[in-house]
C-alpha cells in the first residue's frame, strides 16, 4: 500500500506539473472562485465514554475572494441528524485563502521537508520511517492550497422526530463553524480535504443515549471547479 501511494503521488506530480507548464493552459494561481462539491461525516464529541454513530452530510458550496486574500463563502448544505430524519442548512461564512503555491515552491517546500525528517530519523535510528518521510513529503507537495474559513450555518430539520414519548425539539438550528481547507488543484481541478469544528447554538440534536449533542468535528472530501 505505501508503495502504491508513493506512485501515485509521483505521477500526479509530474503529471500535473507538465500540464500547467503548457502555454495558454489555465493555472490555478490565478484562480480566484470555486465551486466545491463535498461529502463527509461529522462525529460528534462526547464528555462521556458511550458510543456515537458518525452522522452524515454532504455540500455544495461556493467561494469567491473579494479583497486581497479574503473570500466570503456560501452554500447549501444536507446532513443527517439523531432527532430528525436530516436537516438543510444554509453556510455563510467568510475565508482567508494564503494562495496558491506555485509547483516550484511546493517542491521546494516538499523537498526541505522530506530531507530535515528523513536526516533526524536516521540520526535517530529510525531508519524504517525513510520511506514514509519520502511519501508524506511527495503527497505534501500536491496540497498546494489552503483556506481557514469561518462561518454560520442557519438550517431547518425535517423529517419526522425520532424520540416518542419525549418533547419534540425546535426544528430550526445554527451551527457556528470553523475550519481549514487542504487542496489539490490541477487545472481547474481541485481535490479537498475540510476538517471543521461545529457547534450546534440550538442543542436539538439528542443522541441515542440520553443527553443533546452540540459539539462535533468534521472531515470530508470534495471535488470542485476553479475559475
Amino acid at each position: 500500500m505505501k508503495r502504491i501511494l508513493l506512485i501515485v503521488a509521483s505521477l500526479a506530480l509530474t503529471l500535473s506539473a507538465a500540464a500547467q507548464q503548457r502555454e495558454g493552459v489555465f493555472l490555478a494561481e490565478y484562480s480566484t472562485k470555486d465551486i466545491v462539491a463535498t461529502y463527509g461525516w461529522f462525529f460528534p464529541i462526547r464528555t462521556s465514554e458511550r458510543e456515537t454513530p458518525a452522522l452524515q452530510y454532504a455540500s455544495l458550496g461556493y467561494t469567491a475572494n473579494f479583497w486581497r486574500n479574503f473570500a466570503w463563502k456560501a452554500g447549501v448544505q444536507v446532513n443527517t441528524f439523531n432527532t430528525y430524519k436530516y436537516g438543510v442548512g444554509i453556510p455563510l461564512g467568510i475565508a482567508w485563502r494564503p494562495g496558491v503555491r506555485t509547483w516550484e515552491e511546493s517542491i521546494a517546500v516538499g523537498l526541505e521537508s522530506g530531507l530535515s525528517s528523513a536526516v533526524y530519523d536516521g540520526i535517530n535510528g529510525r531508519t524504517d520511517w525513510l520511506k514514509e518521510d519520502l511519501a508524506t513529503s511527495l503527497i505534501a507537495m500536491l496540497f498546494r492550497r489552503t483556506e481557514f474559513y469561518a462561518s454560520l450555518t442557519p438550517g431547518y430539520c425535517l423529517g419526522p422526530y425520532e424520540y416518542a414519548g419525549f418533547e419534540e425539539e425546535r426544528r430550526f438550528y445554527l451551527f457556528g463553524d470553523v475550519g481549514m481547507v487542504l487542496s489539490i488543484p490541477i487545472w481547474h481541478i481541485t481535490a479537498n480535504l475540510a476538517f471543521a469544528y461545529h457547534y450546534n447554538f440550538m442543542h436539538n440534536d439528542r443522541g441515542p443515549a440520553a443527553g443533546d449533542q452540540f459539539h462535533y468535528f468534521s472531515i470530508g472530501i470534495g471535488l470542485g471547479w476553479l475559475f
